[in-house]
This record gives C-alpha cells, sequence and structure tokens, in this order.
C-alpha cells in the first residue's frame, strides 16, 4: 500500500512538472520573420534619416551646384568617384552633373562604414533620406536583392548617421529628381574577400539606368606637402589598376580601401575606362590654411557607346 502511494505521489508530481513547465514558465521568443518578409512590411517614414539636419550645408550645396551649371552631362558615365567631405561639395557636384546625361532610375552609392556599426563587413537597409527638394526613396527590390545574396540582415543604425551616404542625397535628389538609391557601406575590416563579391555584383546590376557613385575621402590628417605625395602614390596605383597594393593602403591614402578595389575591379570586369579629372585638397578651400588636410579625387568611369 505504501509502495501504491510512493507511486501516485511520484506520477502526480511529474503531471505537475509538465503543467507547470508548460503553463507557467516563460516562452522562448518565437523567430523572427524571413528576411523578405520583413522587408515587405517597410514603412518609409518610420526610418526617415536625419539628413536634413547632419550632412547638408545649404551655403555650400547650392554654391556647388552653381559652379556645376557650366559642366556638361555625359551620357557614358556609369560610375564615379567623389568625396564625402562637404568642403569639396564643388567637386560633388561636377562629376555627379556630369554624370546626368542619361535617364537614372536607380543610384547605388558606395562609401565606408565609418564607425564599423554591425558586425558584417558590408551593410545596407531599407531608408528613405531628406532632403531640400523632397525625400529620397530606396529602391525596394534592389536592396532585397543585395541583402538575399549576401545573406544580409538589414542595418539601419549603419546607415542613419553615416555622413558618405547622406551626403550625396540632396546632390542625387537635385539631379535625379525620381532616382531611388540602393546605399552599401563597408566596414574597416572589408577586405580582398569583399570587394571581389561586391564587385561582381555590381557587374550583374550595372543596367543601363543605374549609376554607382563610390562615396570616398583620400588622405587624411597630413600636411599639404605630406598629402600630394600620398596621392601621387594613389593616382599611379589607380591608373595602373595595381588593385592588390591598394588593399595594403591606409587612412595616409583613402578612408575605404575596399571600397577604391571594388570601383577598380568593377572597371576591370566590365571594361570601363577610369579617368581622374579633379584632384584637390582641403588647403585649397579652408582658411586660416590648416595643417592636417583632406585630399580629394573626382573620378570617371565610362563605357564606350
Amino acid at each position: 500500500m505504501r509502495r501504491r502511494t510512493n507511486f501516485t505521489i511520484i506520477i502526480s508530481g511529474v503531471i505537475g512538472c509538465f503543467f507547470f513547465y508548460f503553463l507557467w514558465l516563460p516562452r522562448p521568443p518565437k523567430p523572427s520573420l524571413p528576411l523578405i518578409n520583413e522587408l515587405d512590411n517597410f514603412n518609409p517614414p518610420a526610418r526617415l534619416a536625419e539628413t536634413q539636419n547632419s550632412f547638408y550645408s545649404q551655403e555650400e550645396f547650392l554654391s556647388a551646384v552653381k559652379k556645376a551649371e557650366t559642366t556638361g552631362r555625359r551620357s557614358d558615365i556609369y560610375g564615379i568617384i567623389v568625396p564625402h567631405h562637404l568642403v569639396g561639395a564643388d567637386i560633388i557636384a561636377e562629376l555627379v552633373k556630369m554624370a546626368a546625361g542619361r535617364p537614372i532610375n536607380t543610384v547605388i552609392v558606395i562609401g565606408p562604414n565609418h564607425n564599423n556599426i554591425g558586425r558584417e563587413p558590408l551593410a545596407t537597409a531599407l531608408m528613405s533620406w531628406q532632403t531640400p527638394e523632397g525625400n529620397v526613396m530606396p529602391d525596394i527590390n534592389l536592396t532585397k536583392l543585395f541583402l538575399t545574396d549576401h545573406q544580409l540582415q538589414p542595418n539601419p543604425s549603419a546607415l542613419a548617421k553615416e555622413h558618405s551616404v547622406g551626403v550625396m542625397m540632396p546632390f542625387i535628389k537635385h539631379y535625379w529628381p525620381q532616382a531611388q538609391v540602393l546605399p552599401i557601406v563597408l566596414s574597416s575590416y572589408a577586405n580582398k574577400v569583399e570587394a571581389e563579391k561586391l564587385s561582381d555584383w555590381l557587374k550583374s546590376h550595372l543596367n543601363k539606368d543605374v549609376l554607382v557613385i563610390f562615396s570616398l575621402d583620400f588622405s587624411h590628417y597630413l600636411t599639404k606637402e605630406e598629402a600630394d605625395l600620398k596621392d601621387e602614390e594613389t593616382i599611379n596605383l589607380i591608373d595602373n589598376f595595381f588593385i592588390d597594393k591598394i588593399y595594403e593602403l591606409n587612412n595616409d591614402y583613402v578612408d575605404s580601401p575596399a571600397g577604391l578595389a571594388s570601383a577598380l575591379l568593377l572597371a576591370q570586369k566590365i571594361r570601363l575606362k577610369i579617368s581622374v579629372v579633379r584632384h584637390s585638397n582641403s588647403f585649397n578651400y579652408v582658411f586660416p590654411k590648416p595643417a592636417a588636410t583632406t585630399s580629394y579625387f573626382g573620378v570617371t568611369l565610362t563605357r564606350e557607346q
């Protein structure tokens, strides 16, 4: 009788633990929705980067656009390299205006992820940007495709305060009012692998209505004389497609070696001609003259007509 009672107590305890576990203990969170579903629910107004406040200087923008009025538009430009330092805004306006000779539906903007936000070397997200001339909206389909092809989750934090991307938006809106964007940022630990993958992906999606803007600043924190010497080395690497040497560069030369390498790889893979059409330095713009400078390049990637 005592054995049966003990057995009954044990069974009752097991049943009680079973019900306690399933009814009272907190359950683990459900897995997140698939990436495509998450992106399908994108609501543009909910994710506006603060471009208008953080990345825009009316004086520098209007002055740059004014200077670019005499720049001719060309239809053979499929990519450009421009600075994201607004001191060199005239170079941005000139190159963007130069590339505005054909209809553009999507602008892919590639720049450094200065603060290395996120774990992945590449990052993007569905974002829209405020500009004085209206919002710049994302190319939703192309962004989904990029995320899927690179097996990435959206990383809006990497973009929201990133000036390498945000600085471009007022210029894009001004010269292509209806164009959408795909912003891509590369962290400082992006390397040859990411550059090869990115250039391959760009090669597959650089259609006649797409432009790629590589947003890069070059020598940093050097004197004007030191910067000029470093820039001569960089021009030599660009002109001769010494891509392996570019991966070895540091901030004395360019703020995203992988970004610059991606531009050269893309040009190499689809036979675009690279031309350095502008070269300058913050020393030439600023008064009083600074001891530490930043250098700028304006580069076109052109296709024979």
